[in-house]
C-alpha cells in the first residue's frame, strides 16, 4: 500500500465520513465529489473534525476497487489529491460541477 500526503490522508477521511452519512459500507468515488464539497467550506488551515451520526456502516469501511487501485498502484510516489479528485471526475460526469470542471 502506498503513503499518502497528508491532503489526501485528511480528504481520504473526510470521504470516508460521507459513506458512514450514506450507510456505505465502501468509498466509492462519488464520496470523493461529496467530500470536494465539504473541503471547499471548511476554512483553510482548519482540521475538518466530522463524524457521521447513527450510520448504519460498518466500523470499519473498505475501499470501493477503483480507490483500491489507487492506493495499491506500485510506485514509490505517495497518494496525491488530486488523484482522488481525479477518479470522481472520471465516475460521474454529473459530478464534475461539484469537482469546478465543466
Amino acid at each position: 500500500m502506498r503513503t499518502m500526503d497528508s491532503d489526501a490522508r485528511r480528504f481520504l477521511t473526510v470521504a470516508v465520513e460521507v459513506a458512514r452519512v450514506r450507510h456505505g459500507v465502501a468509498v466509492e468515488p462519488r464520496d470523493f465529489a461529496v467530500a470536494h464539497v465539504l473541503r471547499e467550506l471548511i476554512p483553510a488551515g482548519e482540521s475538518p473534525t466530522i463524524s457521521a451520526q447513527n450510520s448504519m456502516s460498518p466500523p470499519q469501511i473498505r475501499m470501493s476497487p477503483e480507490v483500491e487501485e489507487i492506493l495499491a498502484l506500485k510506485t514509490d510516489e505517495p497518494v496525491v489529491l488530486g488523484e482522488f479528485l481525479a477518479l470522481a471526475e472520471k465516475s460521474g460526469p454529473e459530478l464534475c460541477e461539484y469537482l469546478g470542471v465543466n
